[in-house]
């Protein structure tokens, strides 16, 4: 049986500076980031008044990929 994901609302987006408050890093330190593109988000604005959101999984991988495990757990 295969399970499919519905979309997410965009209301279950994060914006900015709520995915720099779940990481504990300055807002500044996330905007450098985004703009860097060290992060994935979704461009919903335009231009001249950019929109970016971040999707909740992407936070959370960007948590893994950075979690160094412990040396008691290294293989």
């Amino acid at each position: 049986m295969q399970i499919t994901q519905e979309p997410q609302p965009a209301a279950a987006l994060h914006t900015v500076k709520d995915a720099a408050q779940i990481l504990g890093i300055s807002l500044s330190a996330m905007h450098k980031l985004v703009r860097t593109r060290q992060i994935e988000y979704i461009e919903l604005g335009t231009e001249l008044k950019p929109k970016r959101r971040i999707h909740p999984d992407v936070v959370k991988a960007f948590l893994q990929e950075r979690t160094v495990p412990a040396l008691g757990d290294a293989a």
